[in-house]
């Protein structure tokens, strides 16, 4: 059920934060440094999200939404399962010297939707207000500043490459009209491209998320509010 794939989501976590602290040194400190505190982000999430199910166990009500709503527990095991192993693949990519800084910015994106997910599937059924889901609200917000923190981490190296790439810019200045006027019709077809490539790209991703997650979860009659927003930090990009 839902309480395993948080225990399993947990698991999962923790390994991963194993295999951060046990980084080679070939990756910069700052972004080892990130990449640990998304995976203890990660493993505070699924603790919490494990407590928030054994608090609905423990009040009678766990057992009666698992048979009442399949779904719903279907999409918590989802949604359980897909932030422990999105978060891998972040520090994985993060760790990785070969990976480029749209490989990091693209799967933190990944964490912070099935962060989302996980969250709005734990308010949907639990109390908004008990302990146990401020400890979910607290541990999602904690992931999205990791994210960002990995993020800036990553945009950073971006930049510095981008400083070496000015000095092939400072030579068009000088070159003749034609070869300017190419290279300026060559960036313009580049961004034509990519903008449809990116408007294509965003409505496979919100067919992947439907058929993946379905329908996003319905909250029970009987609770009232919900505390709080969604996850923040790096945008979402799933298309409308």
């Amino acid at each position: 059920g839902g309480l395993a794939g948080s225990e399993h989501g947990h698991a999962l976590a923790s390994d991963m934060l194993s295999q951060v602290n046990a980084a080679d040194g070939s990756v910069s400190s700052a972004v080892t440094n990130a990449a640990r505190t998304m995976g203890e982000s990660t493993a505070g999430l699924m603790k919490a999200a494990v407590a928030a199910q054994k608090e609905m166990k423990a009040a009678g009500e766990l057992d009666d939404v698992y048979r009442k709503d399949p779904n719903w527990s279907r999409g918590l095991v989802a949604s359980a399962q897909a932030v422990a192993e999105t978060t891998a693949t972040l520090v994985d990519a993060a760790m990785n010297p070969d990976c480029t800084p749209e490989d990091i910015i693209a799967a933190a994106r990944c964490v912070n939707g099935a962060t989302a997910r996980l969250v709005a599937f734990l308010r949907a059924k639990g109390d908004p207000d008990s302990e146990a889901q401020q400890m979910v609200s607290k541990a999602a917000k904690s992931i999205a500043q990791a994210t960002n923190q990995l993020v800036n981490t990553a945009k950073q190296q971006k930049r510095s490459e981008d400083d070496a790439n000015a000095e092939k810019l400072q030579a068009i200045r000088t070159a003749p009209r034609t070869r300017q006027i190419k290279a300026e019709f060559d960036a313009q077809a580049k961004i034509a491209g990519l903008e449809s490539e990116l408007d294509a790209a965003r409505q496979r991703l919100f067919k992947l998320r439907r058929a993946v997650y379905g329908n996003a979860p319905k909250a029970a009659k009987k609770k009232v509010g919900g505390g709080g927003g969604g996850v923040g930090g790096a945008g979402g990009g799933g298309g409308r």
